[in-house]
């Protein structure tokens, strides 16, 4: 697109020589908005962008604090309260991705201006490089078998519930949890029907390679994982949580279920497993109301809008 663009490598640099090279880059370049979107960049973002008097600084909050336990607690929980002071110090406007994360943050943040803007994606360029079958082939997973994304205590159940059903469990990504996930898989005896793909580049493709699409959260913003999946008409199981029911109505563009409720998570793949022709109603939906919906370009003109009324306000 032809804009100038600085990388600043956490993996390479300290937060001080970020902070530092931030400074230097918005001296320089004076801009008149500064966008943040994680608490790194907020804390640090934020304040090189005060210092220099920038016009509007803008923060975009994703989600809520994740459960976390022992020290990762306590370094969130710090992370957390200096973030929530740097956004009361220098915010002039927040921007929140699902309509609950935004009522949240206009009780946390009474004098900020705040607003709803969904994510977006660019529909156009999520799209697979491989065929279903080439993708299957390479897992040794053969056409007939129903592939699923993400969730064991479910799936060990549907397993239980009829032996006629031949389905894949397949996780994408990595993490601390992975070990307890791969325990947990050999503890429901489904290990051998679950495949753990740790972190991949070909993302679009395992995607659609996918029949089910789970995701089970416990809370979410508007996960970009669905967008992609709406893109690529996969047929959705998910959890009725934070902006999923935003941008998925029961039935219409997927199947919504309780967070937590394992039973009901179950009886949503079970159905969907059962029938080609539902998965597919649900696939056509969903490319509908993501491409309609949560476009880069509707979430773009949103944030462009915002940014002319915060700067006209200031």
């Amino acid at each position: 697109m032809g804009i100038p663009t600085e990388v600043y490598s956490e993996q390479e640099l300290t937060s001080w020589t970020i902070f530092q090279s931030l400074c230097t880059f918005i001296r320089e370049w004076h801009p008149d908005v500064v966008h943040t979107h994680r608490y790194k960049e907020n804390i640090l973002g934020g304040i090189a962008a005060k210092l220099d008097k920038t016009p509007l600084i803008v923060q975009t909050v994703h989600g809520i604090e994740e459960r976390l336990s022992g020290w990762a607690r306590a370094r969130m929980f710090t992370y957390s309260l200096f973030n929530q002071a740097i956004t009361r110090f220098i915010a002039d406007g927040i921007v929140g991705v699902s309509q609950e994360i935004t009522s949240l943050l206009r009780l946390q943040y009474p004098k900020s201006t705040t607003v709803c803007i969904h994510n977006g994606i660019d529909t156009s360029s999520v799209r697979s490089s491989q065929s279903v079958g080439a993708k299957r082939k390479e897992f040794q997973i053969s056409e007939s078998t129903l592939v699923v994304e993400y969730l064991l205590s479910a799936v060990s159940l549907c397993l239980k519930d009829t032996d006629k059903l031949d389905l894949r469990l397949v996780i994408v990504g990595d993490g601390p949890s992975r070990a307890a996930l791969e325990g947990l898989a050999i503890q429901l005896g489904i290990a051998q029907y679950t495949l753990f793909l740790g972190a991949r580049n070909d993302v679009y493709d395992l995607i659609n390679m996918f029949d089910i699409f789970v995701l089970p959260s416990l809370h979410e913003g508007i996960p970009m994982a669905l967008l992609e999946a709406m893109a690529l008409e996969r047929a959705i199981v998910a959890s009725r949580v934070g902006g999923i029911p935003e941008v998925i109505d029961n039935m219409i563009e997927g199947k919504l279920a309780p967070a937590q409720d394992v039973q009901a998570l179950k009886e949503a793949i079970l159905e969907l497993a059962r029938s080609p022709n539902l998965r597919a109603r649900l696939g056509r939906s969903a490319r509908e109301r993501v491409t309609r919906d949560c476009n880069v370009t509707v979430t773009a003109s949103a944030t462009r809008q915002f940014y002319w009324f915060s700067l006209t306000c200031n």
